[in-house]
Order: structure tokens, then C-alpha cells, then sequence
């Protein structure tokens, strides 16, 4: 008899790693590659554009530096499902801080799988049970850290 799958639930806080953020004062650079909220299509889950700016014109909001297999998910508006995995081609740039960066703890969880369970229904209930504000409904980092999803052996994923 094969033996049955064992998914344990985990909280993303205790499966991802803090990504980093970008200060310009501290560390300027000379340009940047910069994504924001309206660059990811929620119908292809998927970066779609990003900006080159020079780094002394980034937007205020270009603060957290991304890997390549992070997710990025959108904490204004979440149910819209602005989610997406970061490429090769944007790894070690920013994004806007109305994303949350999930950056897999890749001995617990791999990318993909991570970047899969941010777009289950049960997951994304969750998030809409939390969200705050009218004309912008929003969440905040911690809310999205503190979901639970079912994971996995590593084999598995």
C-alpha cells in the first residue's frame, strides 16, 4: 500500500526569508530597474514591465530589493491578484513597497510552489478576511506572513 502524502500546514513567516530593502541615501547606484503594482498582470500572474530610472530619481517607493524566484505580492488591492514570481532578468532590483516579497526558504519550499499556494482560494480568503480601508483596500506584510499554507515534502513539491 503506498504510503499517504503528509502536508503540514506552516505559517509563511516560518518558511520565507526576510528580503532586504534599499536605502539611496546609504547605498546609491547609478540606475534601477523598478516595478510597481500596475507592471503585474493579475490575468497572466506575471511581472509585465518594469522602469529604468536613474538612482537619484528612484520613487519613493522603490525600497524592496528582489531574487530571482521570489513572489511578489500586492498588498493594496490583494484580491485583485497581482502576484507574480520574479525572473532572472529583474534579480537584485526593487520593487514597490506595496508589494509583499516572499522569498522562499528553499530548504523548506521551492520557489514554484510557493509562488502556487499565494494563488489558491483558501489562501487568498484569507487575505480578503483581513484587508482594511475602503477606497484602498490593503493589507499589511504581517497579515500575508501570518497565512498558513499546507506544504509538502520538498520531493513532492
Amino acid at each position: 500500500m503506498p504510503q499517504q502524502s503528509e502536508w503540514n500546514l506552516r505559517r509563511l513567516s516560518e518558511i520565507t526569508l526576510k528580503p532586504a530593502t534599499w536605502n539611496p541615501r546609504t547605498h546609491p547606484r547609478p540606475s534601477i530597474r523598478y516595478v510597481d503594482v500596475s507592471a503585474v498582470s493579475n490575468e497572466e500572474l506575471r511581472i509585465v514591465s518594469d522602469a529604468t530610472y536613474p538612482g537619484t530619481e528612484a520613487p519613493g517607493r522603490a525600497r524592496k530589493i528582489v531574487f530571482e524566484g521570489d513572489t511578489i505580492f500586492a498588498t493594496v488591492r490583494p484580491t485583485l491578484r497581482r502576484i507574480a514570481q520574479v525572473p532572472i532578468s529583474l534579480h537584485g532590483e526593487l520593487v514597490s513597497t506595496a508589494f509583499s516579497v516572499l522569498r522562499p526558504d528553499q530548504t523548506q519550499i521551492t520557489p514554484d510552489f510557493l509562488f502556487f499556494a499565494t494563488q489558491t482560494d483558501t489562501f487568498m480568503s484569507g487575505i480578503a478576511a483581513l484587508e482594511t480601508g475602503a477606497s484602498y483596500p490593503a493589507v499589511r506584510d504581517s497579515d500575508v506572513l501570518d497565512q498558513f499554507i499546507a506544504v509538502p515534502s520538498l520531493n513532492e513539491q
